[in-house]
């Protein structure tokens, strides 16, 4: 008996410390860049120690905003988070990075406080803003982001989950190149509007 209770006992300590997709929650109060944002923090753990607290998300290297594809990424970022509600999953082997940001995977939740998949890391990536960097130094596997077969969208949906996943994704970009084309058409105008007509 005494073996069953220290295998249960270690199995839930292994869970643990996998950690949790709302081990910190708040509301995005600010944008930094594509992959960096600040938190106000409505819940968190014992390693949350302000009430605002800058996130970096996870494995994801956006361009900087000195550059059109950083301030694209930038922009993007602020759409999907500035105002809404995230949950963390917050790294367990290094909490923070050199410059003090906690590294996380972010969630967005619903009004109910549901957790929604995919991951935001994910998302910035698939719009293609930013691209994967598997730092390694951290609890975080990207790989696994794509797979479906844990996702809870893929049990809610009887297994299809990763078709529905796909075909948002594939709406979503072609959204976003419906808008960067018509960005372009109206930067164009402009620039015809503004310069000036020949004599």
């Amino acid at each position: 008996m005494r073996m069953l209770s220290a295998l249960v006992m270690l199995a839930l300590l292994s869970l643990a410390a996998n950690g949790a997709p709302d081990e910190a929650c708040g509301h995005v109060s600010r944008v930094v860049d594509g992959d960096t944002f600040d938190l106000i923090v409505d819940k968190g753990d014992s390693r949350i120690d302000s009430a605002v607290v800058r996130v970096r998300l996870a494995d994801v290297d956006a361009p900087e905003v000195d550059c059109e594809e950083g301030k694209a990424a930038k922009e993007l970022a602020t759409i999907l988070l500035l105002d809404r509600s995230v949950c963390l999953d917050i790294d367990d082997f290094n909490v923070r990075d050199k410059y003090g940001r906690l590294i996380c995977l972010a969630y967005l939740t619903d009004r109910n406080g549901q957790i929604l998949t995919p991951c935001v890391n994910r998302m910035i990536v698939d719009s293609g803003m930013a691209t994967v960097k598997d730092f390694k130094d951290n609890e975080f596997d990207p790989d696994k982001w794509w797979s479906t077969a844990d996702s809870p969208l893929n049990d809610a949906l009887g297994g299809v989950g990763g078709e529905v996943e796909g075909f948002l994704r594939r709406m979503l970009l072609d959204i976003l190149n419906e808008l960067q084309r018509w960005l372009n058409q109206v930067l164009e105008d402009l620039r015809d509007w503004i310069a000036p007509t020949p004599a």
